[in-house]
């Protein structure tokens, strides 16, 4: 229910084209919210969710994070990538022990539509391990199969395979 309410809020890429500026109200350019990564995927680069990647992962030169290049319509670019968020709630499909991340809440602030006090962040979000202080290699060194998507079942590191 937590995730599907998420995209009524407004994450999905399709929303991007609308994110404000929260000290204008202007629509942001594009342009500063995205990049496309290796065959394409669609990546973040707003400024909490850098904010939040770089001390999640402990890599201060992390310039974004992806969204997912594979499934349907309704998972690609909808989704976090799960190579880099793991069991984060937003990406593509159910798991188990899915947390809510902070990740997400400040994807939903740098729409410009929602205004998340600090405290926010620590109180209303779930224990987030995924990647935690794993540093640059853990996002800079994905697998890729043909289309660009990063698979994590290439990271010897990650737990989701030990589930």
């Amino acid at each position: 229910a937590i995730h599907e309410l998420t995209h009524l809020l407004g994450f999905s890429s399709r929303q991007i084209p609308y994110f404000i500026n929260s000290t204008t109200f202007k629509l942001r350019p594009v342009r500063d919210s995205i990049v496309f990564g290796k065959g394409g995927q669609l990546r973040i680069k707003t400024p909490k969710v850098l904010e939040i990647a770089r001390e999640h992962y402990g890599c201060p030169t992390i310039s974004s994070i992806g969204f997912e290049n594979g499934g349907g319509k309704g998972t690609k670019g909808s989704h976090w990538d799960r190579a880099e968020l793991g069991d984060e709630t937003m990406t593509g499909s159910a798991i188990n022990d899915e947390k809510f991340s902070k990740f997400t809440l400040a994807f939903l602030e740098d729409t410009g539509w929602y205004y998340i006090e600090n405290k926010i962040y620590d109180e209303w979000v779930d224990d987030f391990t995924y990647g935690k202080g794993k540093g640059c290699g853990f996002v800079n060194n994905l697998c890729h199969d043909k289309d660009g998507c990063a698979r994590p079942s290439c990271r010897l590191h990650s737990r989701l395979l030990h589930k």
